[in-house]
């Protein structure tokens, strides 16, 4: 290995170690991120708590045991399913976000073996342009890899599930909530619009039919003009 492939390596593993770090720190800066005034995190993190109360009582088992009674049981009831839907995703969510991780790790870990295979070959990298597309072939390889594993389809299914789950139970207190303000939901809306495309449709079928001449209304129109045609040659002779 020349003196030359040894530069290359060293600021290209300079750089792989410094992604490492940002990975590890990837938790801590979103928190901090938050804190500098990052609306998106904020309401992120605002939308997350807004159920901890009702998480903590699932985890010591006291909604999950207690029936809910009283005249606001299905009340109670919706809550505790929002709060359930609510626990599933976030953990089938850190699940996906963990396995996401391990594939970055695995990409640096395979561009670290890459860059110290070339240097060893006397091909240095030229430039940080030639070591990023490194990378994202490196990570495209190892995603390709884990995709078509079965466990990874199996997570993406769950969060695909808990996420339709947590929504249902979310559309179903907006729309209780909504009904109490009397103002309109979601499924009174979606209601509306197929009745309105409905009225629509059948009203576009009634114009074409007007704008159609009817087949009587043709042969009348055929009767009236032999009659005036015999009457015409009545008349020249």
């Amino acid at each position: 290995m020349t003196d030359a492939g040894e530069q290359n390596e060293e600021w290209a593993q300079a750089w792989i170690d410094e992604q490492r770090e940002k990975l590890k720190n990837s938790a801590d800066e979103g928190r901090q991120s938050t804190e500098d005034g990052d609306f998106s995190g904020l309401w992120a993190r605002l939308g997350s708590e807004w159920l901890s109360g009702f998480e903590k009582l699932l985890r010591t088992g006291f909604l999950g045991s207690a029936i809910p009674l009283g005249w606001g049981r299905e009340r109670e009831q919706e809550w505790r399913d929002l709060a359930l839907a609510q626990a599933q995703y976030r953990q089938v969510e850190a699940d996906l976000l963990a396995k996401l991780m391990t594939i970055q790790t695995q990409a640096l870990d395979r561009l670290e073996r890459a860059v110290r295979a070339r240097a060893q070959e006397n091909r240095p990298l030229s430039d940080i342009r030639e070591l990023y597309e490194l990378w994202i072939d490196c990570g495209e390889e190892v995603y390709a890899e884990v995709a078509r594993s079965e466990d990874y389809c199996r997570l993406q299914a769950a969060v695909g599930n808990a996420s339709v789950r947590l929504r249902a139970n979310q559309q179903k207190i907006l729309e209780r909530g909504l009904k109490y303000f009397d103002l309109p939901t979601r499924s009174e809306l979606n209601s509306v619009h197929r009745e309105l495309r409905a009225l629509r449709e059948e009203l576009a079928e009634l114009r074409a039919a007007h704008s159609r001449p009817s087949r009587r209304a043709k042969h009348s129109k055929g009767v009236d003009s032999r009659v005036r045609a015999r009457a015409a040659r009545k008349v020249r002779k």
